[in-house]
């Protein structure tokens, strides 16, 4: 059977995709990720077929202009919606399209709009996933925007009524979805993104049960997988290099700054702050900074603090005595698992619900890019460093994320929608 997988945006809206496609390839089955054709060489290393689907990142320009667009804490969604994805709509739905062809089922993104159009045009089954809580715009577990205040603290009444509002406000960026399903002669959608991107199938909430339960508001037939983990570089890749490993073993465990890979193009001062707040402390850090850093931020490696590009956070995490990054899903999937205090400075989306949820727990802190300053950082690092309470429950949580089988509970629930008659 014939499986295609559909997503779009950073290494963290892929790598859940190809976790679940690489475990339903062990299983014997024909698996197919869809994306923008940046991501093609590290599909096709683990053996997984490869189709492309615009609109394909590399076409935007200057990727930190670009990213800086995305990733605004409140125009990001807009530029996301109206500049990236609903110009290339056609283009993406005459792709996604060609990939399904022969499918026996289908995989969505929740910014593959294309998909469920897709779905209902060939009358072929489809998953939906959802890859952070966020999403499900839950009034009785409200996700956290910094622009509309404190949601989690709000009443289902007074959520419910900002949802409405955020429904129209989308409704006009994504008009060509219903111009398009008019045309083909589908029903209007109730909402592209609260409700239609739900599949009637099924939604696979690819993260842990701690991060968030199961509501009495989510839509019908979710199944909570757990996070699926995938962060190598391509199929070949071993483990890390040999300068961190080098660095790692000089010393005591140092605290970990990464933005991932979309945040890691806008990171104003987020790296040189980071620096000074830790050379205050006296601590040792690593700095996973991305390609041509270099040229980006102003520090160099020495014997306390070292700048690489990549390292699969899997195998670094759990070496380092606490992490600090952007919150995106994937990111925060690491952290959990690492068992390690972390600190979420988020920038846009589900960011800051994450970072929100993470406090929650009882493992980390947050701080807004506006208070990330040296002072700030060192403070907040302190606390996470000193506090045994919070280490204790870091390793809680760690120890309870590692006995979750994200990609393999995925793949069973996959199996038993392809087992349905």
């Amino acid at each position: 059977m014939r499986i295609v997988f559909t997503t779009f945006g950073s290494l963290g809206d892929l790598h859940p995709y190809l976790a679940i496609a690489i475990e339903m390839k062990r299983r014997g089955y024909d698996a197919v990720i869809a994306s923008t054709n940046l991501y093609r060489e590290k599909v096709e290393s683990e053996g997984i077929q490869f189709a492309s689907v615009r609109p394909d990142l590399e076409n935007f320009g200057d990727r930190s202009e670009m990213v800086a667009k995305v990733m605004h804490a409140h125009r990001g969604p807009e530029f996301l919606f109206r500049e990236m994805l609903m110009p290339a709509l056609r283009d993406s739905l005459e792709d996604v399209m060609a990939a399904a062809e022969g499918a026996d089922l289908l995989v969505s993104h929740i910014a593959m709009f294309a998909t469920p159009i897709v779905a209902e045009l060939l009358k072929k089954r489809w998953i939906s996933i959802a890859l952070q809580p966020a999403i499900f715009f839950s009034a009785t577990d409200p996700p956290y925007f910094p622009q509309f205040g404190s949601l989690p603290r709000l009443s289902p009444v007074i959520a419910r009524a900002i949802f409405c509002m955020l429904r129209g406000i989308t409704a006009r960026w994504l008009r060509p979805v219903q111009v398009i399903r008019r045309e083909l002669g589908l029903l209007p959608s109730r909402s592209p993104v609260f409700g239609d991107q739900f599949s009637p199938w099924g939604t696979l909430a690819c993260f842990s049960p701690l991060l968030a339960a199961p509501q009495p508001d989510w839509p019908a037939n979710v199944t909570v997988t757990g996070f699926a983990i995938y962060d190598k570089l391509n199929a070949d890749a071993g483990g890390l290099a040999p300068e961190i490993e080098g660095f790692l073993n000089a010393g005591e465990p140092p605290v970990i700054f990464t933005l991932g890979s979309s945040a890691v193009f806008d990171p104003r001062t987020f790296y040189e702050n980071s620096a000074a707040a830790v050379r205050r402390l006296g601590r040792r850090a690593i700095l996973l900074a991305g390609l041509d850093y270099e040229t980006r931020i102003g520090i160099r490696s020495d014997e306390q603090i070292l700048i690489a590009e990549y390292a699969p956070y899997s195998q670094l995490f759990p070496r380092g005595a606490a992490t600090a990054h952007s919150g995106g899903a994937g990111t925060t999937a690491q952290a959990m698992l690492s068992g390690r205090p972390t600190l979420v400075m988020p920038y846009s989306h589900d960011q800051p619900d994450n970072g929100m949820r993470i406090m929650r727990l009882g493992m980390g802190d947050m701080i807004s890019r506006r208070k990330y300053t040296v002072d700030e950082v060192a403070g907040r690092l302190q606390r996470l460093l000193s506090d045994a309470s919070l280490q204790t429950r870091a390793r809680e949580v760690g120890e309870r994320v590692r006995t979750e089988r994200g990609a393999a509970a995925a793949a069973d629930a996959l199996e038993k929608c392809l087992q349905m008659r």
